[in-house]
């Protein structure tokens, strides 16, 4: 089981119009309205191909079944810590042309005695995990060095962790030599004080990540595809350039993918290729986060691992 630290439960709403005009009132084509957050989405793509995955984040009383029904039938358990709410939710319009506007709301602060159930709740999933994935933003009220100290706390029951997120958060936890970090090229770039405009420059990023004493650091491109670093072997991964549907929730499938791949036991080469693929699939399609099977078995074959040193 992977236990997945998706703390900033949210709710996610999609409003598609022709076109977005500010300054008017306007009615929308289609409306949706799904459980969201980053840590959820990697649920969701760990259950899709069929590994079992366990979501603990915050959750109110008004949208507890929702998210509860939704994730159970999606194949994914959700341990759900009561907090007082409302749990925040993300807004986005997305006009015919593809172009997306996102408004998110901040979400509950979280009491003392809220944030200690939080931990707790996901430590003890972890009690009974083969993998740990802490993704997303923290809920307001906790500290920065929350998911560092989370990597700790893993690291002495020898259970591996990747953590996705950004800002301070992503910096105290890179430096508690979690297992796995897959930033993107902007969250590397804050890491590491650098910028990264070719191949050259992700790589030396990747590999001084990695120098800190990440065991697997897998950054994220986007459609020039990733830079993985471990064991002192560089890899270039990447899949024929396609017309992209959509870029959200792409980097959360990648990790999805990758955790999937590492729990099993598969190498390198053949996880990351794994991972690509999830990625690559959630791109292409209409609904963030959500990956079919088939889809992700078409672009398998597609998918690339050159070594580079």
């Amino acid at each position: 089981m992977i236990a997945v630290a998706g703390f900033n439960s949210m709710i996610d709403r999609l409003l598609e119009v022709d076109a977005l005009e500010l300054g008017t009132v306007q009615r929308a084509k289609r409306v949706r309205v799904a459980p969201g957050g980053k840590g959820l989405h990697v649920a969701l793509a760990i259950a899709s191909l069929g590994e079992k995955a366990c979501l603990v984040g915050i959750i109110d009383a008004a949208h507890h079944a929702l998210f509860t029904e939704f994730l159970q039938e999606r194949g994914v358990s959700f341990h759900g810590v009561a907090v007082r709410g409302p749990i925040g939710a993300c807004t986005a319009v997305r006009d015919q042309d593809g172009v997306r506007t996102g408004i998110v709301e901040p979400g509950p602060t979280l009491s003392a005695e809220e944030r200690e159930a939080l931990l707790a709740a996901f430590l003890e999933e972890c009690q009974e995990a083969d993998f740990a994935v802490v993704a997303g933003g923290l809920p307001l009220g906790m500290a920065a060095g929350t998911y560092a100290d989370i990597v700790t706390s893993l690291a002495r029951i020898d259970l591996r962790a990747a953590v996705d997120t950004s800002g301070e958060a992503l910096a105290r936890a890179a430096r508690a030599q979690p297992f796995l970090l897959t930033p993107n090229r902007e969250e590397a770039e804050a890491l590491t004080q650098r910028a990264i405009h070719t191949r050259d420059d992700a790589v030396r990023a990747a590999r001084e990540l990695a120098g800190h004493g990440v065991a697997l650091v897998v950054l994220s491109l986007g459609a020039e595809g990733a830079i993985i670093v471990h064991e002192g072997r560089v890899f270039h991964a990447s899949t024929p350039h396609r017309s992209v549907r959509q870029t959200l929730g792409c980097g959360d499938c990648l990790l999805g993918g990758l955790a999937a791949g590492l729990t099993r036991g598969w190498t390198i080469e053949r996880l990351v290729s794994l991972g690509i693929a999830c990625g690559t699939a959630n791109a292409l399609a209409g609904e963030t986060g959500i990956l079919h099977m088939e889809e992700v078995t078409a672009i398998l074959p597609q998918v690339t691992v050159a070594r580079l040193a």
